[in-house]
């Protein structure tokens, strides 16, 4: 009893995400903080959070269909 078991850990959930995932994640949160500066700006120091959330919602469309979509179309033509 006086050897330590070996416990294994487990990785970070954040290592276990595709690279695909995690570039959904930070272009969401970047298109949505991008969208919120902006409004914060041109609005007076008041954010308008409906523009925030249609910010967030085109950088998940973006990350999630569109850059694939070109990617794909980018590779069939090598």
């Amino acid at each position: 009893m006086g050897e330590r078991e070996h416990v294994k850990t487990q990785p970070k959930r954040w290592i276990l995400l595709s690279k695909r995932v995690k570039d959904i994640i930070l272009g969401t949160l970047v298109y949505a903080g991008i969208g919120f500066v902006i409004t914060l700006i041109l609005n007076g120091g008041e954010p308008v959070w409906t523009l925030v959330i249609g910010q967030g919602i085109a950088g998940f469309l973006t990350y999630a269909y569109i850059y694939p979509a070109l990617e794909k179309r980018k590779r069939k033509r090598i």
